[in-house]
């Protein structure tokens, strides 16, 4: 039996990360069938529940080493982990853990991860050093890709694939025809707005976006719904700016399983979003996308679906949010066909990261091809 170990940012109660982690273990149940997976988790307990695997405190340095040396795979990622725009600590954290696999001759994959930024040329040595170590890279977009070869990332096989989030389902059952009723909120269609406290939001960035979420609601009979995609995190900015609104705003602040938040995305008519899953989420589900850039990533995927329309957080302006929403409403028929051909592409680049694992499982990353 394969022993597998995912290192990512789990057991947060991220609705992306939480997406991610469904999606990895999916593909490498449906790939590699006798596989034996352990999750490095703050929350193991609820990861282990929740997905059917082992879990470990991923604070506790003597169960990593233990789980590292143990497996004959470690997966690190989904999400945007070697980056140091949270913190170097964040980045070091991640990279310790590459280490210890590769201490243990642990095969090491970084599966369809996105990288930077990285400012800091202490941060970038280290990062080059290290990926140079992993045997096999999958990335999920293409700014990701150049940032790699910008800091000399070469050793390890490299592939472009995409996100594994596009390979979820929306559910069907449960309380998603609740949830969807609510969000309408009387009217028949309603749009979403996903955003997230941040340094570098401009100052009047709660009240830009009430003015925005009106605009469109007034303008096009629907109804806004807040959507914090990270309760702990999300939520204080997405009640200030629904405080700010003439509109009353539905506020989706309760816990959901992943095919639920899908449920009710694939439902909206539009999604403004800052948190990349969120629009990976309505790109997946056929929903036209405005974005609001807080770092490179955002960008980055909006620009691998060519999908043009976002703005920066830090300077972003009532009057170019409200155009580019209305351009999108304008072109809606042909910029909704433009998406859906490109996600059928990336669904496809996506069920290769889980191919590429179970190939470099079976005898090294040259069977990747």
């Amino acid at each position: 039996m394969k022993k597998i170990l995912i290192s990512g940012y789990y057991g947060f109660g991220n609705s992306g990360d939480d997406a991610l982690l469904l999606s990895i273990i999916r593909g490498l149940k449906e790939k590699i069938p006798d596989c034996a997976i352990t999750v490095l988790s703050a929350n193991p307990g609820e990861t282990a529940a929740l997905y059917g695997v082992d879990a470990v405190d991923r604070w506790n340095i003597f169960k990593i080493i233990k789980s590292a040396a143990r497996s004959d795979l470690l997966v690190s990622g989904g999400g945007t982990l070697i980056q140091d725009g949270t913190s170097t600590k964040s980045l070091v954290y991640y990279l310790a853990v590459i280490m210890t696999a590769y201490i243990f001759r642990t095969k090491i994959m970084l599966y369809s991860n996105g990288i930077g930024p990285l400012g800091k040329k202490g941060n970038i040595r280290i990062t080059r050093n290290i990926l140079n170590k992993a045997d096999l890279i999958t990335l999920r977009d293409e700014a990701s890709e150049k940032t790699l070869a910008e800091i000399g990332v070469t050793k390890p096989k490299i592939e472009l694939t995409a996100d594994p989030a596009f390979l979820l389902e929306a559910d069907t059952g449960g309380r998603s025809a609740e949830l969807i009723a609510k969000c309408r909120g009387g009217k028949s269609e309603f749009f979403i707005i996903s955003i997230r406290r941040w340094r570098t939001l401009s100052e009047d960035f709660a009240g830009v976006i009430a003015e925005a979420a009106d605009h469109t609601a007034e303008r096009y009979g629907m109804t806004p719904v807040f959507l914090p995609m990270q309760l702990s995190a999300d939520g204080d900015i997405s009640r200030e700016a629904a405080a700010k609104m003439k509109s009353r705003p539905v506020m989706l602040d309760e816990r959901m399983t992943t095919g639920e938040t899908l449920a009710v995305i694939e439902r909206a008519k539009l999604c403004i979003g800052m948190r990349l899953h969120t629009l990976i989420y309505a790109a997946s589900r056929g929903v036209p996308v405005t974005g609001l850039v807080y770092d490179p990533k955002i960008n980055g995927f909006m620009d691998y679906i060519g999908q043009n329309m976002y703005t920066d957080v830090s300077g972003v302006k009532k009057e170019k949010l409200i155009g580019m929403i209305d351009e999108c409403m304008l072109d809606y028929d042909e910029i909704k066909r433009r998406i859906d051909g490109r996600v059928c592409e990336l669904r496809i680049k996506a069920e290769k990261n889980s191919d590429y694992a179970a190939r470099l499982l079976e005898g090294g990353p040259e069977n990747g091809k």
